[in-house]
């Protein structure tokens, strides 16, 4: 029983998906995974519009129990699911790894191709269907709203 069984698409109908190829022997998949994507699931994840999902490669005698101990030990909270027929992998024509694949929420294809050369055109799509990734800086700081309280200074 793996979550791939119990992950279709049509239950995700609706919502953007962001679907990750990858696999623990991958190391961009790795760099990839614990910076942009895990930006993009903190900033996106809880708004109930947009799912990522992490979709474990079988290749090279991959195991759910080895992809499972490192999403935990690099502390990567989104869906993970373990293809381990590889038939997800075949569906969408996974070549190489990491792969990206973005599917808008009426099902159909947005972006599909090579992690590191696609993430910039998956940020824009959600930044521009969800608001920006990073927000908007706050105001310049105004020390007269301090009250006038002196700061501690490096030197003291």
């Amino acid at each position: 029983g793996t979550d791939a069984e119990r992950l279709s698409l049509a239950d995700l109908k609706g919502k953007v998906v962001l679907l990750d190829f990858w696999a623990t022997w991958c190391a961009p998949c790795i760099q990839l995974a614990g910076t942009r994507l895990r930006r993009l699931h903190a900033r996106y994840g809880s708004q109930g519009g947009f799912v990522l999902v992490s979709v474990g490669s079988p290749r090279r005698r991959e195991t759910p129990e080895k992809q499972a101990a490192l999403a935990e030990d690099q502390g990567w909270a989104w869906t993970k699911v373990f293809d381990e027929a590889g038939t997800i992998n075949e569906s969408y024509g996974v070549r190489a790894l990491p792969t990206l694949v973005l599917i808008d929420a009426e099902g159909k294809l947005v972006t599909l191709g090579a992690g590191h050369d696609v993430i910039a055109e998956v940020e824009a799509y959600l930044a521009e269907r969800f608001g920006p990734l990073v927000p908007p800086p706050e105001a310049p700081h105004d020390e007269a709203l301090d009250g006038g309280i002196p700061q501690p200074t490096d030197d003291e």
